[in-house]
């Protein structure tokens, strides 16, 4: 009988389990739809170039800051 209860307990822990991932799947699904949608609007493959050289070098001037700070 115990056997019984503790299969149980773990049929419902694992239902539970895959009904979060499910959840994650669809939300995650959603979110790649969303992205592949402002990928396709943002422009050419040199927009986007652009747009992540730009990001590079202000991160890489924030990291020269930070050094120049942490070497006060």
């Amino acid at each position: 009988m115990d056997s019984m209860k503790e299969l149980e307990k773990q049929a419902e822990r694992l239902l539970g389990e895959l009904t979060e991932l499910r959840r994650t799947n669809r939300l995650l699904a959603a979110r790649v739809k969303k992205l592949e949608k402002v990928t396709q609007g943002s422009g050419s493959s040199e927009s986007l170039a652009r747009e992540r050289a730009e990001v590079q070098r202000r991160l890489e001037h924030l990291v020269q800051r930070l050094e120049k700070l942490d070497s006060e």
